[in-house]
């Protein structure tokens, strides 16, 4: 498959139930499976009931590292990346600037990869050798 959704059309597809993107590109294509949880969705693939699961690449390797899986091939370049929001409670509407100001800087001075680097190690054995 390549970037084009209709290119999973004759994939038997995994997705989580709910997760609305997803669904609105796929969720009307024949071969479709929902799973309520992530651990269902990587059994799913690991059982061969599904050839393709739709989940997100570090939190999958998060998944594959607690079930035990090491043998799944992550497909890249990504299929599809949307931007990630942080969320706060409207009491904390004014810590906004602060923490917007905080994520550049750590983007810029590179602390924000040195984390994101040390916080995959422990994934290591599970990951890609093109994830970074």
């Amino acid at each position: 498959p390549g970037g084009n959704w209709e290119n999973l059309k004759p994939y038997q597809v995994g997705l989580i139930k709910g997760w609305k993107i997803l669904e609105a590109n796929v969720g009307n294509f024949p071969k479709i499976t929902y799973y309520h949880s992530a651990r269902d969705l990587f059994h799913g693939l690991e059982l061969d009931r599904v050839d393709i699961i739709l989940y997100g690449k570090l939190i999958g390797y998060a998944v594959m590292k607690e079930l035990n899986i090491d043998n799944f091939k992550v497909l890249t370049p990504a299929f599809a990346t949307k931007k990630m929001y942080m969320y706060l409670h409207k009491k904390h509407r004014s810590k906004i600037p602060d923490l917007s100001n905080a994520l550049k800087q750590m983007k810029q001075d590179g602390t924000y990869n040195k984390i994101v680097s040390q916080s995959l190690i422990p994934y290591k054995k599970v990951m890609a050798p093109d994830a970074k």
